[in-house]
Order: C-alpha cells, then structure tokens, then sequence
C-alpha cells in the first residue's frame, strides 16, 4: 500500500523545468506554423481553407498544454478522462484531408508535450515531404480523374450502346449507375475514370454527333449533386 501511494505522489509532483516546456512550446509552435502554411500552399480543399489553416495551430497548442499537464499527474489524466466523456463535436469534417491535417497537429501537440522533440519533428518533416511528392506526382494528371457523367437528351430514338461506345474512347473504365427514360428523352449517368490525353470538350463533340440535343454535366467523384 506504501509503495502505491509512493508512486502517486511521486507522479504528482514530478515537474519539469519551465524553461524546457517553453522550449518545447516555441517548438511545437514553430512545427504546427509550418504545417498551417504547408496546408494552405498545397492543400487541394477548395473551401474553408482559410478557416482550417488557422485553427491547426490552435489544436496542437491546446494538445501540448493538456499532456504536458497531465502527465505529471496521475489524478488529473483519470479526471481528463472523465471530462472529455461529455465533450460532444457536432461540426462535420466535410474533406477527408482536412481531417488528416486535423489529426497531424493532435499528434504533435502530443509529441511535443510528451518530451519527443526530436522524433516529432523528423516525422513531421518525413510526412510532409511524402504529401509534397504525392500531390506534385498528382498534378501532373490534373485533368484525368473520377467523374460522374449525367446527360440528358430528348432524343429517345438514340441508342444508348452508341453513346457508351463514345464514351469508351475517352475513359480507362465506366460503369452505368442509372438510366431512366421517358417519352420525352432519357437521362444517363455514368462513373468514368477520364484518360489523361482526353478533354471534355472532345468527348461532348462526339456525343453531340450522336446525340445534337444532349446535355452533359460532369461532377467530381464522391461530391453530393
């Protein structure tokens, strides 16, 4: 019983010096301002950018100051628990990037509160420089990509084996999600993977020689429409 109540309070009152845990601070502020430009330079979410970029820093300081009070304390780690339990966030992540950026400055708020400088740092360096690659490596097919294809036509005597045909010669791969016709026309949309060699507008001039009335609306992959 003596040895527990030993390390309790031996966990207690175990502090570190102010100046490292300013050290620390700077530090983390420094890492988490790099990773908020790095962000907003290269980010590919189009909307609120501005918003997350300057909360970033404001997450991983908040971070830093929770574990580096808390992990001097045994008590206060058991209490947090209980307090984080009736936390409830209702504001929805839209793009799963910001998210990632979200969990990057968790994580260095925690590397740097929990005294791993070093190792916090280097990764973060190592995470960015792979994300700078992918999305230099990406931009360079900017214009291939997923797409849904919706058209709509008034021509309902027109095959649509025809207009997928056309489609073919623009796309490594489609697949038809929905098709619905009436005596007025029809309506056709189908997921495709444009070729990076192809354009839109090529692909709209054959089909509109197929169908002169057809309308077609391209629409990013994974957005609600």
């Amino acid at each position: 019983m003596n040895e527990i109540e030993n390390y309790i309070l031996s966990e207690q009152f175990t502090r570190e010096p102010i100046s490292i845990v300013l050290l620390n601070l700077l530090l983390c502020l420094f890492t988490l301002t790099i990773v908020s430009w790095f962000y907003k330079k290269h980010g590919s979410t189009l909307s609120g950018k501005n918003y997350v970029t300057s909360s970033l820093p404001m997450v991983g300081i908040i971070v830093f100051l929770l574990i580096s009070v808390i992990k001097s304390s045994l008590a206060l780690s058991l209490g947090l628990v209980g307090a984080l339990s009736i936390v409830r966030f209702r504001t929805p992540i839209k793009e799963p990037e910001e998210l990632a950026y979200i969990f990057l400055s968790i994580a260095i708020g925690l590397g740097y509160g929990a005294g791993y400088i070093l190792l916090t740092f280097i990764s973060t360096i190592i995470i960015l420089t792979y994300i700078f690659i992918v999305k230099r490596q990406g931009s360079k097919n900017k214009i291939s990509g997923e797409y849904s294809l919706v058209i709509d036509s008034t021509d309902v005597e027109i095959s649509i084996d025809s207009i997928v045909s056309c489609i073919e010669e623009f796309t490594y791969g489609l697949n038809i999600t929905r098709y619905e016709k009436t005596n007025t026309g029809f309506t056709l949309v189908i997921n495709l993977m444009k070729t990076d060699s192809s354009s839109i507008q090529d692909m709209q001039g054959e089909i509109a020689k197929i169908s002169p009335s057809a309308r077609l609306t391209f629409i990013e992959a994974g957005v609600n429409w």
